[in-house]
């Protein structure tokens, strides 16, 4: 009922839980279509983490989805099918892109001026499966929390995006370019050996 009910939505604040997407450390998801609740839905009983998986593919083909470092959850979702996505980490690095890093905290405290407690303060070194195992209650917070900054920070951080004339480069070439630096690091890429060696030849006569 819960997914249902957010494929009707406009749109899904979505953030999937898990420490690393590649190593399948997946410990639930937590989304948010209306400003009034967050939900966090964890693998147990009936609702087995291939049952999750594909609700959530479900829901990434038919919702406008907000999220948070698309490109790592690409493996989770068919991105042909996928719907229209807003990734809010890859707007956060077009306004201000010198940072070493992009957190969905900082959202929550520029755009939304909201202080929250980061992973750390939560869980100290715990991975999420296990703060999902002994930390149930924060962990439901933690996502919860996560899922409605990114569904109330999307439309202050698209307004900066376009203050800033970076709209089409956001729409036009990032978010789609993200599709296929996934692909690449999936599928690899054809180079010429012999070009590559002597381009690096080339550069080292440069240097010298």
């Amino acid at each position: 009922a819960l997914f249902a009910r957010a494929k009707e939505a406009d749109e899904v604040g979505c953030v999937i839980l898990c420490d690393d997407v590649k190593a399948h450390s997946f410990a639930g998801v937590a989304i948010c279509f209306a400003k009034e609740k967050s939900h966090v839905i964890i693998p147990q009983g009936f609702l087995m983490v291939s049952y999750l998986e594909d609700k959530i593919q479900e829901l990434f083909q038919i919702s406008h989805i907000i999220t948070f470092g698309a490109k790592d959850i690409y493996s989770m979702i068919d991105t042909d099918k996928s719907m229209s996505m807003v990734d809010l980490k890859i707007a956060a690095y077009l306004i201000n892109p010198i940072k070493s890093d992009y957190f969905i905290e900082d959202l929550a405290r520029e755009y939304l001026v909201i202080p929250i407690k980061e992973k750390e303060q939560y869980f100290g070194k715990m991975s999420l499966v296990q703060a999902l195992e002994e930390k149930t209650d924060e962990f439901v917070q933690y996502g919860s929390t996560l899922a409605y900054v990114l569904y109330t920070a999307k439309v202050y951080v698209l307004e900066r995006v376009a203050e800033l004339g970076m709209d089409k480069l956001f729409y036009d070439v990032e978010m789609p370019l993200s599709k296929v630096l996934y692909d690449m690091e999936r599928l690899g890429v054809l180079v010429d050996k012999d070009e590559l060696i002597r381009y690096g030849e080339s550069l080292v006569e440069g240097i010298d």
